[in-house]
């Protein structure tokens, strides 16, 4: 799957599902998702509390490139929202040249040997959410973040990385929402 520049991928769900809500989901024997920037926004209305929000998954060796863009979601239960999941040998980069916008609101998770690579390069670019790594065993799986010239990972919760790098970078620890104290 290709999408170019400019594209957007809304997602909203019912208050009669009962499933987890995806912008994308790509699982099975080595997908490969290139987007250009592309702006994903995940709305779960579901009835039912256990049905995850989820803007980006990947698993079975699945691989995905997004250029720049916004992974945001939103559910109507208070439960943690995942912009980003990539579980058995899932690979994610996001602005792997350092040359877009990112905005990220949720978490990113790496689970089962699966990789996340996220550049946020300028100060218009964020994350908002935690990070964990294969369940803070971070042996089997990876997470590199880069935080450069004032862009800010606005950090909600106990998380753990595998590689941080900041060059004129901002984390947010006392923010439990971009700008919240």
């Amino acid at each position: 799957i290709s999408l170019d520049d400019n594209s957007k991928i809304t997602v909203i769900s019912d208050k009669k599902s009962t499933n987890t809500c995806y912008g994308i989901d790509a699982e099975g024997s080595s997908a490969n998702v290139t987007l250009g920037v592309t702006d994903i926004s995940v709305f779960n209305d579901s009835s039912d509390s256990k049905a995850e929000t989820i803007g980006v998954f990947f698993s079975d060796s699945s691989k995905v490139n997004i250029s720049g863009g916004s992974i945001t979601g939103n559910c109507a239960y208070d439960k943690e929202i995942f912009a980003i999941a990539a579980l058995s040998n899932g690979e994610v980069n996001v602005n792997a040249d350092g040359k877009q916008n990112i905005i990220v609101e949720g978490s990113l998770l790496a689970g089962d040997k699966s990789v996340i690579d996220l550049k946020a390069m300028n100060k218009d670019s964020y994350l908002l959410g935690t990070v964990t790594t294969d369940e803070g065993r971070t042996v089997d799986s990876k997470t590199d973040l880069t935080f450069n010239n004032k862009a800010t990972w606005y950090l909600t919760g106990d998380s753990n990385v595998s590689n941080l790098a900041l060059d004129n970078g901002i984390v947010d620890m006392t923010a439990n929402a971009r700008g919240n104290a």
